[in-house]
């Protein structure tokens, strides 16, 4: 019988980039109200991308406001924002195999919390 330890379960980019955003919640929201607030209305993009010398891979984020994104992103985004109130903000999650899923939460559960 193999013992678990040895050989532990492989975790997806995705299941990384979830984990990622459901540990740093708050900083994110905070980065996009900021980014909002400069720059209009968009979308928080993060990836795991080459991010070291070493070849290490990290997780790395962007904004893009609505004028520079892909059409069919933006009208998913519109449909989205027509079926939610102001307080929802939205996050795409991406990665190199072309896998995409769409967060969305309600701001007020975030903002000024520590």
């Amino acid at each position: 019988m193999a013992n678990n330890e040895d050989n532990p379960p492989t975790i997806t980019e995705m299941e990384k980039l979830i984990n990622f955003v459901n540990n740093r919640v708050k900083t994110l929201c905070d980065i996009y109200v900021n980014e909002r607030r400069v720059n209009g209305d968009g979308l928080l993009f993060l990836t795991i991308a080459d991010g070291q010398p070493n070849g290490s891979r990290e997780v790395k984020l962007f904004y893009q406001k609505d004028e520079e994104l892909q059409p069919g992103v933006l009208d998913d985004l519109q449909n989205r924002r027509n079926g939610n109130t102001t307080d929802i903000i939205y996050f795409l999650l991406f990665t190199e195999d072309g896998q995409q899923n769409v967060v969305e939460l309600d701001i007020r559960d975030h903002l000024g919390k520590n």
